[in-house]
């Protein structure tokens, strides 16, 4: 699938005869390529992405470009509107937030660029991002404590919280979640359904948006709740609320 992928790698004959391969010490002006293709290319050589950075951010770049316009590779039959949920997983300082920069500036080139949004579960790290938190941008309780997080209700917020979140939400084609490993279960479940709410598509998983999830899954796990990487058989069998919805998160 990799080779496949770079398959049609940056070089400077794929530019064409009246486009030049990008210089990547000068400004990045779009409007000077013709093709999908070509505009991607010159993003990802411009931002000097490596080879794992280039291939996720082809992967996300042309799903988001084929869902709005479907004949713009017509070099790659192979790329076609499907669902995209997508983990860039490492470390700190390994580049995951500069690949989605360059996916964002091939969507600034289309007026889109905030059809992207960044999330992380704590305040510090949606500042790092530059997004909200997850509680913010999907509307959703804050349990302070194990007892809160037993007795949610994880679909109880209020007509007007419901009615902003779904306002905010409905044209994020891309929705980034960052340090996933502090993502719960629990709280999975909920910005899933809340993805499909917002996006008025109750038949696919998070409304159809494209999900990049990043992180290091061996770093801090959730305060509270049980962790995405939690085995099905540790997690609570009971059929009340809160056993489902850790279930349903995890198979998620």
């Amino acid at each position: 699938v990799v080779d496949k992928i770079l398959s049609k790698s940056a070089s400077v004959t794929e530019f064409g005869e009246a486009v030049c391969a990008p210089d990547p010490t000068a400004d990045l002006v779009l409007n000077v390529y013709h093709t999908a293709t070509q505009l991607l290319d010159a993003v990802a050589f411009h931002s000097r992405l490596n080879e794992a950075q280039r291939v996720a951010f082809l992967i996300i770049a042309r799903q988001w470009i084929v869902r709005q316009d479907a004949g713009a590779f017509p070099d790659l039959p192979w790329v076609k509107v499907r669902a995209l949920r997508i983990f860039l997983m490492g470390p700190g300082g390994t580049g995951k937030t500069h690949c989605l920069g360059a996916v964002r500036t091939v969507m600034n080139h289309f007026d889109c660029g905030n059809r992207l949004a960044f999330y992380a579960p704590t305040g510090t790290a949606a500042i790092n991002v530059g997004g909200v938190t997850l509680h913010k941008g999907y509307g959703l309780k804050v349990c302070r404590s194990t007892d809160d997080t037993d007795q949610k209700n994880k679909h109880s917020f209020n007509v007007f919280v419901k009615e902003t979140t779904r306002m905010e939400n409905k044209d994020i084609d891309i929705q980034a979640i960052d340090e996933v490993s502090m993502l719960s279960c629990e709280t999975f479940e909920e910005v899933e359904y809340v993805s499909r709410f917002s996006k008025e598509n109750m038949n696919e998983l998070f409304g159809g948006a494209i999900m990049v999830f990043s992180g290091d899954l061996l770093q801090h796990g959730p305060v509270f709740g049980a962790a995405l990487y939690t085995p099905l058989a540790h997690l609570d069998e009971r059929n009340t609320e809160i056993g489902i919805s850790q279930r349903v998160g995890r198979m998620i």
